[in-house]
Formats: C-alpha cells, structure tokens, sequence
C-alpha cells in the first residue's frame, strides 16, 4: 500500500500504514509493499471480485456473477456457483436466477435460498429449500434451486425437454461454523 497516511488529530503524520485488521485472525502486513485483498477465503471458492481502480484509488467488492449456462431437461447445476460444505458447519446460500429459451419465446426467473449442514462424518444434508419462480413456458416447466451436489451446496437449472435454454445467476451464501 502506497501514499496511505494517517493522522492523529493535532500530532501531525503518523505515518504509512504497515497493518490491516479483519474481524479474525489477526494484523496483516505487507509483502514487497502490497497487501493484498481478495474474495476467495477458502481455495476455489470465490463470493466475490475485489477489482482495484488505481486512477481513482479506490477498491470495489464486486459479488460473483457466473456466467451463462445452456441445458435441456437435466438438472445442471452453474460450475462456480456453489460453496464446499465443510464438516462442522451450517450453510444458507441464496441465488437469483433468470432461464430464457433460446427463440425468447418462454422465459423462468426468481430467487431461491437453500440452507445445508454437515456433522463431522458424512456428507452435507439438505435443511430444506424454496424458490420464488415466475415462469410462462407453455410446453413444460424449466426449474432451478438450491440443492446438494456431493459435498457442496449449490446452484442447480432444468429446462424443458427438446428446447434450449439459457441461463444465469447471482449467488452469495452464510457460513455457520460451529
């Protein structure tokens, strides 16, 4: 971190600030001159994009926004849109999704929230789930949510046999550890 002072009121410069505090696990200070603040806290789990803008000398916590998905009447669920769930822990993930097929004909879109909790053996439980879904398919019913998929918790879509749909979400999730 670069050009950072800070002032105590009527003592002048203090000087750079070598340290930065989160809620847990104690001061950080900086290698080669750089802290650096990120959004994945647990390895290949991303909540979020910390984007840095050095003319403006700001930081912007950006949530996770997965790309595009396309799917039939499988259930898929969106490759980056879920959270591991670790033994000893409660989890409540929430998604707003929106499906369109492909022609624009039809369309499905809402939110859905879902919580998941794990014991020390074994995998991760399903709590329970539901979705807020408007839709005006004719031919079927396209379905998203929130469900388990081997350990993790995450953000499932299902179109309608013999069309394409397309889809995509925004997600965030709570962690409970015990």
């Amino acid at each position: 971190m670069s050009q950072i002072q800070s002032y105590v009121m009527g003592e002048g410069p203090a000087g750079p600030i070598l340290t930065l505090t989160g809620d847990i696990g104690g001061p950080v200070g900086p290698t080669g001159g750089n802290i650096n603040i990120v959004g994945e806290v647990i390895g290949g789990q991303v909540f979020a994009s910390v984007e840095g803008s050095p003319g403006t000398s700001t930081l912007n916590v950006v949530a996770r926004t997965d790309i595009t998905i396309t799917t039939d009447n499988v259930q898929t669920f969106f490759p980056s849109a879920f959270a591991v769930v670790a033994p000893f822990s409660a989890y409540v993930m929430s998604a707003q999704i929106i499906g369109i097929k492909s022609d624009y004909t039809a369309g499905c879109g809402g939110f859905a929230v879902g919580c998941a909790r794990r014991t020390g053996v074994g995998g991760p439980v399903l709590i329970g789930n539901n979705n807020l879904s408007s839709e005006d398919s004719t031919t079927g019913s396209p379905e998203f949510g929130i469900d388990i998929d081997n350990n993790t918790l995450g953000v499932f879509v299902r179109g309608v046999n013999g069309e394409t749909w397309n889809w995509t979400c925004t997600f965030q999730y709570q962690i409970e550890l015990l």
